[in-house]
């Protein structure tokens, strides 16, 4: 992970003592100069792994998955949810910042 997010991270977790951010990149697990196709997907598997095991990410990027699955078996928290009984952090206030290179 590079840039602008590591930085945000590493500022984070520097300034406070209370929570402290992780970031796994499964998509290092892959093997792309394998001959089988399934080296593609080692990461997936690996994140299905740990998720079977009770070693859930608390937030993910998902843009690259095939997310019904996940929703389908209940993985997944409808922030608006939470956001509707919170006074401060209202769906009026909330926004995503997607950046495409």
């Amino acid at each position: 992970m590079e840039g602008e997010l590591s930085t945000a991270i590493a500022n984070y977790n520097n300034a406070q003592d209370s929570y402290y951010i992780t970031v796994i990149d499964y998509a290092e697990y892959d093997d792309y100069d394998g001959d089988d196709e399934s080296n593609y997907e080692k990461g997936l598997t690996k994140l299905d792994e740990e998720i079977a095991t009770g070693n859930i990410p608390d937030i993910m990027e998902i843009s690259y998955m095939d997310i019904y699955a996940y929703a389908e078996k209940g993985l997944f928290l409808n922030l608006y949810d939470l956001m509707e009984s919170d006074e401060v952090y209202t769906r009026d206030v909330f926004f995503v910042k997607l950046s495409y290179r």
